[in-house]
């Protein structure tokens, strides 16, 4: 308690040298409303292609981003602006699809492993403790099947990739239909999803609302809570077979069964039969894209941009600016943070807070010598003693 008391004084200093407090923040959520793709200013899918760097990690129901994703990277009106490769190479986004190797999926690496955390997140540690992979700074892994799994100990393992590797944005993600509608029993569909969702809302995180985006069509009508199953099957029918019909000019309408130079988008996991149900994966391409453009620093529709505000990821950690990247006084702190902080929910939060405001944090020691000394010799004093 002694350490904790000590360190949080720490924090306090140095949260307290930002103008203004801490800056506001608010979760990421992309969902049935995030697949218009003409609302993406152009800029931020060129941001998202030079800053971006995934590491996605799935089975057959995560394949449907990738399987939508390339069905836009095909479409002949869209020339190469939504091109993507494993490699990342001169003009595509980098993403290293099945990029995690160590567990398949969410689904699969739903226990507890030798190291106490659940195999997902071992398999993360060991892609990012990898220095080849000091790169990447997107974790993004799906579920196979949610049903019966425990979403509070997913929600949980999150966090503590969240606290341990502060600069890499991780993506949570819902769990597909399974014909079981509204039903809020324990680890269900719905009830983990829905956990998921409070989850992230409440803790201000990204969020890739797989469930959501199946859920609604293009015009907003909700077929969730009719039973849905994975291929869009809900007791009336199949909407996407309906909303195509009744669409038949609609570029979504082109982008799934085909146009001139364009065979259409097929091999929808779960999602292929009948082959309008392929609009599946078309929607899941193009709320990915949405993803990436948010995480490169889009607001969003009407939004103002934080950028100038929050921190950019990489912002080099204050502490280590303060005492200087040498210091073996660092290594006290970092244990601490790692062993201690990390291991409970407000350490999480003040770990987390830290590492959103250092850009700010360091701004503000820049611009005041004596400010810069008196931090450093706080730390200077708490280090030695969170050692022990």
């Amino acid at each position: 308690m002694k350490k904790i008391l000590l360190l949080f004084s720490a924090f306090c200093v140095l949260i307290n040298v930002i103008p203004g407090g801490i800056p506001a923040s608010a979760a990421i959520i992309i969902d049935h409303a995030s697949t218009d793709l003409a609302q993406i200013p152009d800029q931020w899918i060129t941001e998202a292609k030079a800053d971006l760097h995934i590491a996605y990690q799935h089975t057959s129901h995560g394949s449907q981003l990738i399987t939508g994703m390339n069905a836009l990277q095909r479409y002949p009106d869209y020339g190469t602006k939504y091109s993507w490769t494993d490699a990342g190479t001169a003009g595509t986004l980098d993403l290293d699809d099945g990029g995690i190797p160590g567990c398949n999926d969410l689904s699969v690496g739903d226990s507890i492993d030798g190291n106490g955390v659940t195999p997902w997140v071992t398999a993360t540690r060991t892609l990012l403790g990898n220095p080849a992979n000091s790169h990447v700074n997107v974790i993004v892994w799906s579920w196979c099947s949610i049903n019966g799994h425990n979403a509070q100990r997913y929600v949980d393992n999150m966090e503590i990739l969240i606290a341990q590797y502060p600069s890499v944005k991780f993506v949570f993600m819902t769990g597909h239909a399974e014909g079981q509608g509204l039903d809020m029993s324990l680890n269900s569909v719905h009830y983990n999803n829905q956990l998921i969702r409070n989850h992230c809302a409440t803790h201000d995180r990204i969020l890739f609302d797989f469930a959501d985006i199946e859920a609604y069509n293009p015009d907003g009508t909700y077929f969730w809570d009719k039973d849905m199953s994975d291929n869009l099957d809900y007791t009336g029918g199949n909407w996407a077979v309906q909303w195509i019909a009744a669409h038949p000019a609609h570029e979504l309408t082109k982008l799934t069964t085909g146009t001139t130079g364009y065979s259409g988008c097929s091999g929808c996991a779960h999602s292929d039969s009948p082959v309008q149900a392929n609009l599946n994966c078309v929607l899941k391409g193009r709320a990915a894209w949405w993803l990436w453009a948010r995480l490169a620093g889009w607001p969003g529709p009407g939004g103002i941009s934080t950028t100038t505000t929050t921190t950019i990821p990489g912002s080099p950690c204050p502490a280590a600016m303060v005492l200087g990247g040498s210091n073996p006084k660092l290594e006290n702190l970092r244990a601490f943070r790692d062993s201690s902080l990390a291991n409970s929910l407000a350490g999480r939060k003040l770990i987390e807070i830290y590492y959103k405001n250092a850009g700010s944090i360091n701004a503000a020691l820049d611009r005041s010598p004596a400010l810069r000394a008196f931090t450093c010799s706080v730390l200077e004093t708490i280090a030695p003693m969170v050692g022990k």
